[in-house]
């Protein structure tokens, strides 16, 4: 099995690499943070800038991917940061799910069709375009493979584990840019319980 090209990696000493999407700064503050960044204790971090927003690479020691991307979130909110999300790319074509898994693509698209395997293949997340072409959850298609034994129980609960933590990351800059419709949906939801 063939590990992601970006995103995280597990090395055979306990580091994970991964990186967190930060909400944009001022000028000024990207100068200074570097060096904010050393002095929290993030030193195994390192900071770029994509297409406009800051994003930090961390190679974190650590004995479960868990602790260590908690722990990095918790020091850059301690710093006053926002985190919008840990990229791993969640959202998966068809090829990208057979390099995941080291698996030919039509082995996946026979996955997919339920022509091969027990059937049920999660279904696309969405549709880009007339193009035919699908994306999928990562963290979907991780769990479903793992209940079909094809793919190891570790990899299964890191995609869990970054879905979870980009939920809920997203949900608190969704309460924070829209809190009326928050609290609306919250409202309507609640409504329509049994």
């Amino acid at each position: 099995m063939s590990a992601p090209k970006k995103g995280l990696r597990r090395r055979k000493d306990p580091q994970f690499e991964f990186s967190v999407l930060l909400e944009p700064l001022a000028d000024e503050d990207l100068d200074t943070l570097a060096e904010r960044l050393y002095t929290a204790g993030c030193d195994d971090a390192t900071l770029a800038v994509r297409n406009g927003w800051p994003v930090l690479t961390f190679c974190r020691k650590s004995d479960s991917l868990e602790s260590a991307v908690l722990s990095a979130l918790g020091q850059l909110r301690s710093m006053g940061l926002k985190p919008l999300r840990v990229d791993h790319c969640d959202l998966v074509t068809q090829a990208e799910i057979a390099r995941r898994i080291g698996r030919s693509r039509q082995i996946v698209s026979q996955y997919i069709k339920g022509q091969r395997g027990p059937g049920g293949f999660p279904p696309p997340a969405c549709d880009f375009g007339n193009c035919g072409g699908l994306l999928w959850y990562w963290c979907e298609v991780a769990n479903w493979l793992h209940e079909h034994n094809l793919l190891p129980e570790e990899k299964r609960e890191e995609a869990l584990f970054l879905d979870a933590v980009n939920m809920k990351l997203h949900a608190k800059w969704l309460e924070k840019a829209q809190p009326e419709l928050v609290n609306r949906i919250e409202l309507q939801l609640q409504r329509a319980k049994p």
